[in-house]
């Protein structure tokens, strides 16, 4: 039976999509915070907090409280950032999308939310495609928003190419979960045009931390499908995406030979000179506020820029405390991803690799897909609970 999408819940579509174009924002505002917000004020209902407290309603409570906190002993002790207050407001933001879309997708059945997700990700990468197609051979800008950062670096209407390639991680992702359950010869076909797209835009963002992670989880990918079938369709599978990772992994790092480790890695960045020791800087902000951070603000080198790595801007600006609650959301992910829905690990894989060289939390793109993923496995318990394997 053909699934028909609610109309409301494309509004959550064309919000996720349009998520990575930052360059249409005015102020912190645009047209993808706009869609999903309206969505999530529409969907509001649906959070139950009567009932026992979920554990992502309460990763959220206690990670802005921490913020929060931070923000407050900074604003006693040291100077506080001016994007402090706003920096809360968008962490509430992200908190109030993420556990709208986790409750009330969550209820729904696994195939309309599939639905949504493939959707969402099979538009995308043909949208991006066109947009860097465009950009190539029609005009650097689209409807007056760059296209490019840089002079070079395919950015697809963001302020910076890091939105976009985050983005398409994840659609690649996606669309390799979604080929190994596709049945239908046309959905397989789909999902390789996504992939090649996913890919091809990827590497014209010339992200060589989003290169990595694509490597790294593609490796988890076949390792996984390895261990795990023994039929000869998913052995060719497997074949398949291992010589895809050789080829890529041939071409990016080659040129590194035996210095090719994490340090050439980050520096090999167009936007990496200097990062190791932007990095090593978390020795002096961290003993300022150890415990609940420094709030949202920029802290490295003496507040002069980020430190352009997710987890050392969390540590400063949440401390030990949000650090910690951090840590806990991120290993629950990581083990009930692999025991309910195992191809998504390399999904999660890549978004967290993602994070040691950009402060990707901080983004629309990376709270959609985690949540898409959350729900995934919230249903496949269900079913499991339910005999429903």
């Amino acid at each position: 039976m053909k699934i028909k999408i609610r109309p409301t819940d494309y509004l959550l579509i064309l919000g996720a999509i349009l998520a990575p174009m930052t360059g249409f924002r005015i102020w912190k505002v645009g047209p993808a915070e706009a869609l999903c917000c309206i969505w999530a004020i529409l969907n509001l209902k649906n959070v139950k907090f009567h009932k026992r407290l979920n554990f992502y309603l309460y990763f959220w409570i206690m990670f802005i409280t921490s913020i929060v906190l931070g923000t407050i002993f900074s604003q006693i002790f040291y100077t506080v950032h001016p994007s402090a207050l706003s920096g809360i407001l968008t962490w509430i933001y992200f908190a109030l999308i993420s556990v709208v879309m986790y409750f009330t997708l969550k209820e729904m059945e696994l195939a309309y939310v599939k639905k949504i997700i493939k959707t969402v990700f099979v538009c995308a990468g043909f949208w991006y495609l066109f947009l860097m197609l465009y950009n190539q051979f029609v005009s650097s800008s689209f409807l007056g928003t760059p296209l490019v950062y840089g002079g070079n670096r395919f950015s697809g209407g963001a302020e910076n190419p890091h939105q976009i390639a985050l983005f398409m991680l994840t659609t690649l992702f996606f669309a390799i979960f979604f080929i190994s359950e596709e049945r239908k010869a046309f959905g397989r076909i789909v999902s390789i045009g996504i992939i090649i797209s996913s890919v091809a835009v990827i590497f014209e963002t010339s992200s060589s931390t989003a290169i990595m992670a694509m490597v790294s989880a593609l490796f988890i990918y076949v390792v996984i499908n390895m261990l795990t079938y023994k039929n000869s369709a998913r052995i060719m599978v497997s074949v398949g995406v291992f010589l895809l990772l050789v080829s890529i992994f041939i071409a990016v790092f080659y040129s590194f030979a035996l210095f090719g480790r994490f340090y050439e890695w980050v520096l090999a960045d167009p936007n990496g000179q200097g990062r190791i020791e932007i990095f090593s800087d978390i020795v002096n902000v961290f003993p300022k506020s150890p415990i609940f951070g420094l709030g949202p603000g920029v802290h490295a080198m003496d507040s002069s820029i980020e430190f352009h790595n997710n987890y050392l801007e969390i540590l400063s600006m949440t401390g030990i405390f949000g650090s910690f609650v951090f840590l806990v959301l991120s290993l629950k992910i990581f083990k009930d991803t692999y025991i309910y829905s195992r191809n998504l690990v390399p999904l999660v894989l890549a978004v967290y690799v993602y994070g040691f060289s950009g402060f990707s939390a901080r983004r629309l793109v990376y709270w959609i897909s985690i949540t898409f993923v959350l729900v995934i496995i919230e249903i496949n318990k269900r079913r499991c609970r339910h005999g429903r394997s």
